[in-house]
């Protein structure tokens, strides 16, 4: 059961602009994109909030100029994904505790049938022999309460 009742706001849109020749923001999106293409960028992986660096780098390329470096990246190894998985564990902790939570997979998930499914899904992820299985887990057995009205 959901004890919470959601009131979601009504979305309010940004200004929908032309960005035809001659206008203020194509001026101002070709002098960003000017700026972005004159510097390269290294982006860390981040875990927990944790910023980490594992020296094994990728490059980030313009998809129409491949001659182009925009960055760097550095790339996730196995350790990395392990990381990842107890961090998202342990953020479970928290909230799966919240009042608003809905549904039953936000309770008691490491005695449900489908969380333990989809945790067993990540950890068969094998970075090192890069032989992941590609058949996500059935969540059939979840069962998600609904609400009727």
């Amino acid at each position: 059961m959901q004890n919470a009742k959601a009131m979601v706001p009504k979305p309010i849109n940004e200004p929908v602009l032309s960005y035809a020749p001659g206008t203020p923001e194509r001026a101002a999106l070709k002098s960003r994109i000017k700026e972005l293409k004159s510097q390269e960028i290294e982006i860390p992986i981040i875990i927990g909030g944790q910023e980490i660096k594992t020296g094994d780098m990728g490059e980030m390329r313009i998809p129409h100029d491949h001659n182009h470096l925009l960055g760097r990246f550095h790339k996730a190894g196995e350790k990395e994904v392990k990381m990842a998985i107890e961090a998202a564990m342990d953020a479970w902790e928290t909230w799966s505790k919240l009042p608003w939570m809905p549904g039953k997979l936000g309770q008691k998930c490491p005695g449900n049938p489908g969380w333990q499914s989809l945790i067993k899904w990540l950890q068969s992820f094998s970075v090192m022999e890069n032989k992941p299985s590609m058949h996500p887990p059935s969540f059939a057995r979840v069962k998600m309460p609904i609400r009727r009205r």
